[in-house]
């Protein structure tokens, strides 16, 4: 990463967790950094003024006074990890790794893949075995284990480069992980279905609105349609505080973070009960839109749903489809086998440029 002169400063305390950059370092929407080791919950606390860090829990937080975000834990102590979310500029970033080392923290410069994959044929394969180490989806591994060859191959007989590009889009989400956010009124199953696709209770389910104030989520791993051979896919799942007016200062300042990033999700899900409306205040387009709670036959059947998806998070009716509906929008329904990924920026470059002499030599073993 350019220009992180504040980063590579030695951190003077123990422990010294590892920090890392996993998203690119090109401005984007929202960064991730994120944390590993000993002394995580520690790290979190003296920068954001949090103390209590539950798992899977994803808060909006202060970053001290750089800026703000969200932030997890994702594994508890003693060796744990842990996800920040700052807003994606450069300068925002390299300001908070800086802070963090401040705090004890190690800032983790990338090792260059030939190096740390000296077994590696080619540059092209080194990339792949570190990109293979960084993927969130089960889904990714047959596929990068089929680049090297593919790509060899392609290169010899010509390629479709603009397919290659667009294809690539999401497949790399099977790399860094899509978010997918839920959002409806307060009480409509929000919380159970996120408990059930996860397979533990992370949110919890209450007959009072509003009792998810902050957002709640994590690392969800989604099956693809039935008789799909593309393994599961994994995205951020977060389920969002109800959409509504509240009176409630902390509660308030939840839901605006919930509006502002759900316009940044990859996938956003509406989801209502029989007995409610949708939720007026979405700040943008629901790609997907849910009915919970019809749990008997005759609910099941009403009219009035349209289009939506009839669901039970509470007995599991139509959480299949719903899975799947989600990795029909991520673009990934149409893969079935191993197919040309432009997986690294090297690969990306060399399409767009046209470089074959130079793709060629990425390739070449040696």
């Amino acid at each position: 990463m350019p220009a992180m002169a504040q980063a590579d400063k030695p951190c003077d305390r123990p422990p010294t967790p590892k920090i890392t950059l996993v998203t690119t370092p090109n401005p984007g929407a929202i960064a991730i950094l994120q944390l590993h080791g000993f002394g995580i919950t520690r790290l979190l606390a003296e920068l954001t003024g949090v103390q209590s860090w539950p798992l899977a829990q994803v808060r909006y937080v202060q970053f001290g006074q750089l800026d703000d975000g969200c932030a997890t834990l994702l594994r508890g102590e003693p060796y744990g990890m842990a996800q920040l979310m700052p807003h994606g500029g450069p300068r925002v970033v390299q300001k908070l790794i800086g802070q963090l080392c401040d705090l004890g923290g190690q800032w983790c410069q990338p090792v260059p893949p030939r190096q740390a994959y000296p077994e590696a044929r080619s540059e092209l394969e080194a990339d792949m075995l570190q990109t293979l180490a960084q993927a969130a989806s089960p889904a990714a591994v047959d596929l990068l284990l089929a680049q090297p060859d593919l790509w060899q191959h392609a290169i010899n007989t010509g390629f479709e480069a603009q397919a290659v590009v667009a294809g690539s889009r999401g497949l790399d989400r099977l790399v860094i992980p899509a978010t997918v956010a839920l959002v409806g009124p307060p009480n409509v199953g929000k919380s159970t279905l996120t408990n059930r696709l996860m397979g533990r209770t992370v949110s919890h389910v209450s007959e009072l609105p509003g009792t998810t104030r902050d957002w709640v989520g994590g690392l969800v791993q989604l099956r693809p349609r039935s008789g799909s051979r593309l393994q599961p896919v994994a995205v951020n799942w977060l389920d969002t505080p109800g959409l509504r007016a509240s009176g409630d200062a902390i509660e308030q300042r939840a839901i605006g973070m919930a509006q502002r990033l759900v316009i940044e999700a990859d996938v956003l899900i509406a989801m209502r009960d029989p007995q409610t409306q949708w939720a007026v205040d979405c700040p943008r387009k629901p790609d997907l839109w849910v009915v919970n709670k019809v749990d008997d036959e005759r609910s099941r059947d009403s009219a009035a749903y349209d289009d939506a998806m009839a669901i039970s998070a509470k007995t599991g009716l139509g959480i299949e489809k719903l899975e799947a509906a989600v990795v029909g929008e991520l673009g990934l329904s149409a893969v079935k086998g191993p197919r040309l990924w432009a997986f690294s920026p090297q690969l990306k470059n060399y399409i767009e440029t046209g470089d074959r002499v130079g793709m060629r030599r990425y390739a070449s073993d040696g």
